[in-house]
């Protein structure tokens, strides 16, 4: 973005001042993006709405790409391109547990450790790669400036859509979760162990963590009265008092 700001904007602005703007540009939309990315792909499906950010960023990319030396225009196309990444920068990981899964119920084998592992590897390897590719192409030219910046990450929008165009494991994911709760089902009867469902479990381990958190309070309630020369029944009373009370509001609100 340095190169970008000085080699590229003109109007007699700082480059700092410029890089700033620029920098504070391409984190708004991605902080907004926070609020509806979730929400959007619950609805319509993380392809389609990674797809759709990945097609805006493309936009938004050409735009700046090609209006680089307008200073608002860039920043249009560079507020665009990073609310287009928005959706599989915060998608990517989830896409990859749904992509387990499936392997999960057709291989009956999970691979989480080996695939975070390559995802981990590829992340790590990736920034000095990255970091060369743009010092090779910027070299001191404004057209470098440009394709490094701009024009690279554009490209790689354009061929992420295309890959996620076989992204299809989504419509899978129910009978996914069928197969593997059935599989482990048979494999928790065939080994003499109780089969709990996953909603059943978690039901009783929050029940569990609720009654230690009441058993801890009450003895910290205990030790306050013994300290204070209290009445534990009396205090309890208030307590539970009060506890009626705020959950009374909640109902009527």
């Amino acid at each position: 973005m340095n190169f970008y700001a000085e080699n590229l904007v003109k109007g007699g602005l700082n480059a700092d001042y410029i890089t700033s703007i620029l920098g504070i540009v391409g984190a708004v939309p991605m902080a907004v993006a926070i609020l509806f990315v979730a929400p959007l792909c619950n609805k319509f499906g993380k392809q389609k709405i990674t797809i759709i950010g990945m097609a805006i960023g493309v936009v938004g990319g050409i735009i700046a790409g090609i209006r680089y030396d307008n200073m608002a225009v860039a920043a249009v196309g560079i507020a665009m391109k990073c609310l287009g990444s928005a959706p599989a920068g915060y998608m990517i990981l989830a896409m990859i547990a749904d992509s387990l899964d499936h392997i999960e119920a057709r291989t009956g084998k999970r691979c989480d450790g080996f695939v975070m592992s390559i995802y981990s590897s590829i992340m790590i390897a990736s920034t000095p790669v990255a970091q060369g590719i743009t010092s090779a192409l910027v070299g001191g030219s404004e057209i470098g400036s440009v394709i490094a910046y701009i024009w690279v990450e554009t490209v790689c929008y354009g061929l992420g859509a295309v890959v996620l165009l076989f992204y299809t494991v989504e419509k899978y994911l129910k009978s996914d979760r069928e197969t593997v709760l059935a599989r482990q089902k048979a494999e928790a009867e065939a080994a003499g162990i109780a089969w709990i469902p996953p909603e059943e479990r978690l039901r009783l381990e929050e029940e569990g963590a609720d009654r230690l958190a009441e058993e801890a309070r009450k003895a910290e309630l205990k030790a306050r009265c013994e300290k204070k020369g209290l009445d534990f029944e009396t205090e309890e009373a208030k307590y539970q008092q009060k506890l009626a009370e705020k959950q009374a509001k909640k109902q009527k609100k």
